[in-house]
Formats: structure tokens, C-alpha cells, sequence
């Protein structure tokens, strides 16, 4: 760090090591060391006293030069180069100087914006300048008896504001073109009271707040420019100006459309930790023009997809023309690359005599972009077609994962090795990674209390994140301290093995063959049966329906076989798993696949049924697994029957509450009306009427809801003839029936008061809405005495069931009895608490 720091640029000031200096002769001594910065180069001691002492004797000035000098060393004499015949700065490597500064800024910003280039670079280096330009150079520094002196501080002024006005203009056009238009309004009003004729300046400063819906203050924008024009220079604003005032003026300005255009990109799931180093040497390897070809390079398992992935996310403001993630894993020869690439920028192919490479080199020439190329060591042999690709199109870079280099001209490689694991805990990207991963499966678990045994870990499976992904997995079932000892015994099952084979390159068959072919019949059995899941699943799913203990399921991951997810479930990449379900298709085993995940999760419904849960609580749970109880679309006859029976258990209120398939979800419970029997029939009477009520099918849902009460009633299920009390009250207020509404209420809070249910949280959920709403039907009848007692009971019950909207309408309604009275500070009361609830849970 520099030890002298000077301050030119707005208030002079000279500090060292901290402290300011000042005691020196006169201004002219720190002229003198400041143009011995601004030049330095040895200058002759006349040529000094002359140009500094130009009006005074050739001796005189020489003895003032001495004067002016022994000042200076008593304070700065170690950065000074004195000899009998000249002077110069020395020891500049210890001095900070902002005139240095800003011009090496805007020189490096200069050498960016003559090639496209990051607009996020270019603007962190331009604001860095402009944030040292705090004023004109040496503005109020006296130079008496020194003409010369005084036309070279004129002329340095003028050259740094002009490099000022020019980074002011340039970083008020990047504020545009990234729709910063707070930092670009503060850019231009900066611009324009600098350099006031600057027009196209003020048409952009227009532009800028009339993209922030500030018309007033484009136009004032533009009557300023126009009184100035026409009392300095007798003249109107240029056509364009007066085009734009118009379109403003009149509402028809149209913000351009922005260049930037960024393709799909990975999705960010769950926690992603690195090394942060790595990340850094990418970014500055990104920064550099220069550089258009870059390989993560590293084994399988060591991170390359998801750090590509985060770095796409990171520069996607970067690119004119944006990034592009482009995957490769699926393809099974190297001229599909090309194709590939087309597809992701969404290129249309009109000239069908165009060449994959003509095409794209035509189409990328003049853009700007990052293409990341992911799971390159598929596709060797299309690296020459990049290379060419790259020497075409000049402003292109490429980011490319593999597990072997490209061996092309031009490419850098920044090797992964896997996570840094000797830090402390919790400034530790391995074991980060290991607790973030652990904490999702198993929410008790505690990094602090198990550090060794972590630390061991990461130090096993040296740093691979697979390889702690999926230890960390296993605190599901085991202790860190197990987990130890399962991998010293052996690493096969956290080991990703690299297995090149030539077939590969052969199609996507002969890729899924050859994989096969390498399982033993265990894992050969549980791949079939995992076919069965339309979507991820859990391990206890995987081990129920797949057949595998926690070993064999590992094992599938570790070989690649099985994708796995931060939040402990499990996925088969879906080409895969059609694969395998066409292989349990041909050996016949199929349908009894299916009969087992049928019954899974037909027991997974009663489970959840029975537990009970609050209803944001239930939900949750369902959209865990939404896709794999969705998944009965094979079922027939009986079959579909019985399950669509099960699914109305849970089923009815979520398809409301998400969306999802609502209209399906009706059409299969009308189907599946006819065939209930039993509790079935009062269960699915009660849900689906429910449902209709819901969709203010009130007609068709009455007599359901009538049915379905009375059967419920017979076969002892309060909660079940709760809801569908509940929802006739919902039901016949809708078909103007009021009074027969609040019946089915007080019928309700009946029900509640002689079967306690205590115990039952989903239940208790449901009889504090029926108090809630009693209370608001009270309301209505103008009955204020029985509406404050029952709301107050809902309020009451509402918290013990923990429902926070229940809470704040219940609040709500109290502080409308209260305004009714004039109660006028007790109903703010109640008012001030239900919208801070409103607040806190973002309803």
C-alpha cells in the first residue's frame, strides 16, 4: 500500500502515512512536486527556475528553487532525486497519486470500449474514475510571477475535464443500455452543468427519466437546453432533440428495445458453494478481451456443470448480446455441436444451404456473447469447428466444461480440484457444502458438534463435491463419525469413476447400451423399478419401490446413474429413464413395477391423511410429491378407480389451492363418484362438493355437501361433517339463503363444543375458521354482542391452531365491531394488529 497519497482533483491535500502534511513555503512548493508527478522525467534545475521564476534573474530564481527544495526534503525528501544539475520524483511505486489513477482508469476503459465488452466492466472502471474527479485540477493553486506554469495548469485542466466529459457520456450511454436510469439521470445532470451546449448529452438525460415515468422532468430537461440555445447562440435545439420532446411531450415515447438477450440457463438449486478463488480467476480470465477460450477442466463429480452454471448467472449483464448455456451431454458425435449452438440462440434457419458453421458465424460476426459449451469430452472432435467458430466471430468468448482439454490454440485452462478444506468450519467450502447438504436431509444436524469428522470427510473424498454430496446425504441415516469409517474402509461407492469408451460417440443408444451393460442384475432391478417415478423422489421411496438399501441406491449416484438434488431426493435423467422402463417393459415386469408404486403411494396418502397437519403444512407435503401422485395416468378399470378414491383424501383442496390441474382433478372425482361406497362415498360426497362450492358451482355442490354431511354423521367422522358444514354455509349464503347459512355454523360450533377434538390440529384448524365465520355471520345480522364473543373465541383458537391469516381476520373483524360502536381507538388497536400479522407473513 502506498504511503503518500495526493489529492489534485478537488481540494488539494497531501497526506502521509495518514496524516496530512501542510508547513510548506509557499503554493509554489507544491506546484513544484506536483509537476514533477504530472512529468516524471529528470528536468534541469534552469529549465525548473525558469518556468517557475520566470520574472525574476536567472540567480534569483535559481536561489528560490533552493529555497522551495530544502521545504520539500524536510517532508518529502525520500521521494525526490536531487543532484547538482537536475531533479526528478523518485520512489513512485510508494505514491498514490489521482491524476495517475484516473488517467490509468479511463486509459483501460478507453482500450475496453474500442471492442464490444463487458457493460458492467467497463462501468465499474468508469465509475471508479469519475468517483476520483471531485473537482478541476489544482483549481485554486497560485502560481505568481509564473505565466508558463499557469498556461500548463489552463492546459491540464482542460485535458482531464475533457477525459472527464467524455467518461461522463460514455457511462451515461452503459446507464442506458442497462436500465440503470437512477445512475444515468445522476451521470447527465453531472454531464450537462460541466459542458451545458452537450445536446446529445441532454437528449439522453430526456430519455432516461422519461424511462423512469418522470415526463415533467424530461421536459424541463429540454426547455433548459432550448432558453440556453436561444439566449447564448440565437438557435433551436437539432431536429432529433425537438422529436424527442414532441414524443415525450405527446406519450408516445417507446423505450428502445435493449440488445441484451439471455438464453435459459441452469437453474440455481438449493445451496451452491466454491472456491472462491476459482470463481475469481474465471471472472478475471472473462474480464480480458484477449482471452475467447476457456476449459474447466476437472474429473467427473468435481463441480464443472454447477460452477459453469453460477458463472452464467454472475455475467449475464455482462454481454451485448447475452450468455448462453449450451449442454453437450446428450449428444453422441462431435458435428452436433454446431447444431446445438443454433438451437440455443434460437437461430432460424431460412437458407437451408447454409452450412451449421456459415450460419453461425454470419449470425455471431459482430455480436457480443459468452457460449458455454458443458460436458465437452463427448464432442472432442468438434474443438476445431469451435476454434474456427471463435476466429470468426472476434467478439465471441467461450466457456467450456470437460474432462480433457481441447488442445486448441488459444485455450486457457483453469484446472478444479475439488473444494479447499483446511480453513476453519465455517470459512471452509468443503465442509460448507457438507453442512448445507447434511442440513437438508437431516434439519437436527450440527456442524459445530461433528467438526472432526467432517473435516476428515472432505479430506477423504479430497474436496470432490459429488463425493460430499453424498456422504453428506447419508446423515439420513448415519453419524458424520460412521460415515468416517464406511469411506476409510472404501471410496468405490463415493468414487465418480472416468470410463471413456469409444461407443460413446456412436448415439445416444449405444450410450445408454453401454451403460447398461456395465450394472451388475441388483443394480440392473432397481433402475427398472425407479422407472416408475415420472419425477425425483425421496430415499425411502427409492428404497421401497426401487428395492435398494442406502448402499446399493449410493452406488447408483456415485456411477452418475442417479442425479441427486441438495434437498436429499433423487432423480433418473429422463432419457435414462425411459430407457430402463422400456427394458422392465421387455422383461415383462412392468405392470407389477407400477401395482408397487400404486400402493406406496396410496399408503404415503393414508399416512399423511391420518397425521393430521395444518393445511399450509399439508400442502407442502403434497407438492414434494405432486408429480409422482399425479403420475396414475397407466392405471385402468378398477385400478384408476381405487386411486382416484384415495387421492380425493388430500387431493381436492391442493388442486384449488396450487392450480394444478384443477379441471382434470374434478373430471376423475366425478368419474369416480359412482363407484364409492361407504366412507369413500361420504369422504368423496364432502371433498368434491368442497371443490365445486370452491368454484362457485354452488348448485351442484349443495346437494353433494347435504349427502355428504348426513353419511359422515353416520360413520362417526366429525371432521369430515365439519367440512362439509363448513362449506353449505359457504354455499346457500351464495344462493341467497342467509339465515339457513348461519345455521349450518351454529350447527358446526355445536358439533366442536360436544366431541372435543383437542388433539387433532387439522380439526382444530377447521372449527376456529367455523367460530371466525360465526362471528362475521353474527356481524351481519347486526347482532354485535354474539359477533365480539364468537370472534373473540376465533381469535382464541386461531392461535392455538397457529393460523396467522385465521389470526388476522379474526382481528379484523373485532376492529369492525368496534367501529361500529365509536370504539374508535380500540378498532385501530385491532386494525394495527391484524396488519402487522398481514405484514409479517407477506399476505
Amino acid at each position: 500500500m502506498p504511503n503518500l497519497h495526493i489529492f489534485t482533483l478537488g481540494t488539494l491535500t497531501i497526506q502521509r502515512d495518514g496524516q496530512t502534511l501542510d508547513g510548506f513555503v509557499s503554493q509554489k512548493t507544491v506546484g513544484l512536486f506536483i509537476y514533477l508527478l504530472c512529468h516524471p522525467h529528470e528536468h534541469p534545475r534552469e529549465l525548473l527556475a525558469e518556468r517557475f521564476w520566470s520574472e525574476t534573474t536567472g540567480e534569483q530564481a535559481l536561489k528560490n528553487l533552493r529555497t522551495v527544495l530544502s521545504s520539500l526534503q524536510k517532508q518529502l525528501g525520500d521521494y525526490l532525486h536531487i543532484t547538482r544539475q537536475s531533479i526528478s520524483i523518485a520512489n513512485t511505486d510508494d505514491i498514490a497519486f489521482d491524476v495517475w489513477q484516473f488517467e490509468r482508469l479511463i486509459t483501460q476503459a478507453d482500450k475496453l470500449s474500442k471492442r464490444p465488452s463487458s457493460p458492467r466492466k467497463l462501468a465499474d472502471i468508469l465509475a471508479e474514475a469519475l468517483a476520483i474527479y471531485k473537482g478541476d485540477f489544482l483549481l485554486n493553486l497560485k502560481t505568481d510571477n509564473a505565466p508558463e506554469i499557469e498556461t500548463w495548469l489552463e492546459l491540464e485542466r482542460e485535458r482531464l475535464r475533457a477525459m472527464l466529459i467524455e467518461a461522463l457520456f460514455t457511462s451515461l450511454n452503459i446507464a442506458h443500455q442497462r436500465k440503470k436510469y437512477a445512475l444515468g439521470i445522476e451521470y447527465g445532470k453531472r454531464l450537462i452543468a460541466l459542458e451545458p451546449y452537450h445536446e446529445k448529452a441532454y437528449r439522453l438525460l430526456m430519455t432516461h427519466y422519461a424511462n423512469t415515468n418522470n415526463r415533467n422532468a424530461a421536459l424541463q430537461v429540454y426547455e433548459q437546453l432550448a432558453n440556453l440555445l436561444m439566449d447564448e447562440l440565437d438557435t433551436e435545439p437539432e431536429d432529433e432533440t425537438q422529436t424527442l420532446y414532441k414524443q415525450i411531450k405527446l406519450g408516445r415515447y417507446n423505450p428502445p428495445a435493449h440488445l441484451t438477450i439471455t438464453s435459459a440457463m441452469p437453474a440455481i438449486i438449493g445451496h451452491y458453494v466454491a472456491d472462491e478463488a476459482v470463481i475469481s480467476a474465471v471472472m478475471d480470465k472473462l474480464d480480458d478481451p484477449d482471452c475467447r477460450l476457456i476449459t474447466l477442466l476437472g474429473i467427473g463429480g468435481v463441480g464443472k456443470t454447477k460452477l459453469a452454471g453460477h458463472i452464467a448467472h454472475l455475467r449475464r449483464d455482462d454481454y451485448l448480446q447475452g450468455v448462453f448455456f449450451v449442454p453437450l451431454e446428450a449428444l453422441s458425435r462431435g458435428e452436433f455441436v454446431l447444431g446445438s449452438i443454433i438451437g440455443a440462440l434460437q437461430i432460424s434457419q431460412a437458407d437451408e444451404t447454409r452450412t451449421p458453421m456459415q450460419t453461425l458465424t454470419a449470425y455471431l460476426k459482430k455480436r457480443h456473447c459468452l457460449l458455454i459449451l458443458d460436458n465437452f469430452e463427448h464432442v472432442l472432435s468438434a474443438a476445431l469447428d469451435i476454434s474456427a467458430l471463435l476466429e470468426a466471430c472476434p467478439y465471441v468468448q467461450c466457456l467450456i466444461t470437460s474432462r480433457e482439454q481441447l488442445h486448441i490454440q488459444g485455450e486457457h485452462i483453469i484446472p478444479l480440484n475439488g473444494l479447499p478444506y483446511t480453513a476453519p468450519p465455517h470459512h471452509n467450502p468443503a465442509m460448507q457444502l457438507f453442512a448445507l447438504t447434511a442440513e437438508q436431509v437431516n434439519p437436527q444436524f450440527d456442524l459445530n458438534a461433528h467438526q472432526t469428522a467432517v473435516r476428515d470427510i472432505c479430506r477423504l473424498v479430497d474436496g470432490l463435491p459429488l463425493g460430499i454430496l453424498i456422504a453428506a446425504n447419508w446423515t439420513q441415516f448415519l453419524s458424520p463419525h460412521e460415515i468416517r469409517e464406511r469411506i476409510m474402509g472404501s471410496l468405490d461407492f463415493l468414487t465418480s469413476q472416468r470410463r471413456d469408451l469409444p461407443e460413446r460417440h456412436k448415439g445416444i443408444n449405444a450410450l445408454l447400451y453401454s451403460t447398461w451393460d456395465m450394472l451388475n442384475e441388483a443394480e440392473r432391478a432397481v433402475m427398472m423399478n425407479l422407472s416408475a417415478f415420472p419425477s425425483h423422489f425421496d430415499a425411502r421411496a427409492g428404497m421401497a419401490i426401487g428395492g435398494a438399501d442406502v448402499q446399493l441406491l449410493s452406488g447408483l449416484v456415485a456411477k452418475s446413474l442417479i442425479t441427486t438434488y441438495t434437498d436429499g431426493r433423487y432423480a433418473l435423467h429422463e432419457l435414462l429413464r425411459r430407457f430402463t422402463a422400456q427394458k422392465a417393459d421387455e422383461a415383462g415386469i412392468l405392470p407389477t413395477i407400477r401395482t408397487a408404486f400404486q400402493r406406496y403411494f396410496m399408503d404415503w396418502v393414508d399416512k399423511v391423511y391420518q397425521a393430521h397437519l395444518p393445511t399450509h403444512a399439508l400442502l407442502n407435503e403434497i407438492d414434494r410429491e405432486y408429480h409422482n401422485l399425479w403420475g396414475w395416468d397407466w392405471l385402468t378399470g378398477e385400478d384408476s378407480i381405487r386411486y382416484s378414491l384415495k387421492l380425493a383424501q388430500i387431493m381436492p383442496d391442493y388442486w384449488f389451492a396450487r392450480g394444478y390441474h384443477l379441471a382434470e382433478g374434478m373430471a376423475m372425482l366425478r368419474r369416480a363418484i359412482p363407484y364409492a361406497t361407504g366412507w369413500d362415498k361420504a369422504n368423496l360426497a364432502v371433498r368434491f362438493g368442497r371443490l365445486l362450492s370452491q368454484t362457485a358451482n354452488y348448485l351442484e355442490a349443495r346437494p353433494l355437501l347435504e349427502d355428504g354431511a348426513r353419511w359422515s354423521r353416520e360413520y362417526g367422522d366429525i371432521g369430515l361433517e365439519a367440512l362439509a358444514l363448513g362449506e353449505l354455509n359457504r354455499a346457500v349464503f351464495a344462493l341467497g339463503e342467509p339465515q339457513l347459512a348461519h345455521e349450518y355454523l351454529v350447527r358446526m360450533v355445536g358439533l366442536y363444543e360436544n366431541h372435543p377434538v383437542h388433539d387433532d390440529v387439522a380439526l382444530r384448524e377447521v372449527f376456529a375458521r367455523a367460530y371466525s365465520n360465526l362471528a362475521v355471520s353474527y356481524l351481519q345480522l347486526a347482532d354485535l354482542d354474539q359477533a365480539e364473543h364468537y370472534a373473540h373465541i376465533g381469535l382464541q383458537k386461531q392461535r392455538e391452531a397457529q393460523n396467522a391469516v385465521g389470526e388476522a381476520l379474526c382481528l379484523n373483524t373485532l376492529g369492525i365491531i368496534a367501529l361500529d360502536r365509536q370504539h374508535y381507538e380500540l378498532a385501530r388497536h385491532h386494525f394495527d394488529e391484524a396488519l402487522k400479522i398481514a405484514d409479517a407473513i407477506d399476505h
